[in-house]
Parts: structure tokens; sequence; C-alpha cells
């Protein structure tokens, strides 16, 4: 059950931190705008 446990909370993390990538690259900062 820990290593279930484990497991689903990397991959939730994994998609908060794609997410905010996602969301950074498209800022205007990054664009340089």
């Amino acid at each position: 059950a820990a290593l279930s446990e484990l497991s689903q909370v990397d991959q939730i993390a994994a998609k908060a931190i794609n997410a905010k990538v996602l969301c950074y690259r498209a800022s205007p900062y990054y664009n340089g705008n």
C-alpha cells in the first residue's frame, strides 16, 4: 500500500510540475515580450 501511495504521489507531483512548466513557458516573461 505504501509503495502504491508513493507512486500515486509521484504521478501527481509530476503532473503539477509539468503544469507549472507549461504555464511558465506560456508566460510573456519566458517569451521575452
